[in-house]
């Protein structure tokens, strides 16, 4: 019936552990795992937000490996926190704080050395074309903004100077070419500078933004 395998073992592996996932929470792509790689190059210790955490797998893996002990984690789904609350308890990591958050509509407070996210960048016209595996079985939330994709990309160019201490950057996936110029006019438009990084495919994939100096 197109059920993804990792929903039928309730597993999925990133970066080399398994996390629990179900019908809740985006099954962890390979691709995901270049913001660890990307990370673990910059050596940036301070404060971590994760926007859209789902399973929990990136904030935990950075806890993990290490990379930083101080983190924020928040989801719109009480559902997916669960979920991460519950990978975190197995892999006994105390030290993410995981919060229900509405990132498209409430204001964040706090500053941070580095915000990630992997968010809904699908645009409604898409999901119909999608693979059965991934229309039918992960989360519509964590798939599409019901727009244009681009929702996410836009409210971090617009509060993003208001959450980043100085030097600090962010590294958002998107999908790919045809994002790519959509995603460099947001944000250069906002005065950021833009990094574009490529997966294994050679595909443009997460990019990494910084303020201007």
């Amino acid at each position: 019936a197109g059920e993804p395998f990792q929903h039928i073992v309730g597993t999925a592996d990133f970066y080399g552990r398994d996390f629990i996932v179900d019908k809740n929470v985006l099954i962890p792509r390979p691709e995901t795992e270049l913001i660890i790689e990307i990370l673990k190059k910059k050596n940036k210790k301070g404060s971590y937000l994760e926007i859209g955490s789902g399973s929990g797998c990136i904030a935990i893996t950075i806890a993990l490996e290490g990379i930083s002990n101080n983190i924020v984690a928040t989801d719109i789904s009480k559902k997916a926190l669960s979920i991460a609350t519950n990978n975190a308890d197995i892999y006994n990591i105390k030290n993410i704080d995981f919060k229900i958050h509405d990132f498209l509509k409430t204001d964040i407070y706090s500053t941070f050395d580095v915000i990630i996210s992997n968010p809904p960048y699908i645009g409604i016209n898409e999901v119909e074309s999608l693979q059965v595996e991934v229309k039918k079985y992960d989360p519509k939330i964590a798939l599409t903004d019901n727009k244009d994709g681009l929702s996410f990309y836009r409210r971090f160019s617009e509060i993003g100077k208001s959450l980043l201490n100085k030097n600090g950057l962010m590294l958002l996936e998107f999908g790919g070419d045809a994002q790519v110029d959509a995603i460099k006019n947001i944000f250069e438009n906002k005065k950021f500078y833009i990094k574009i990084h490529h997966d294994i495919q050679k595909i443009p994939r997460v990019a990494e933004i910084s303020l201007l100096p």
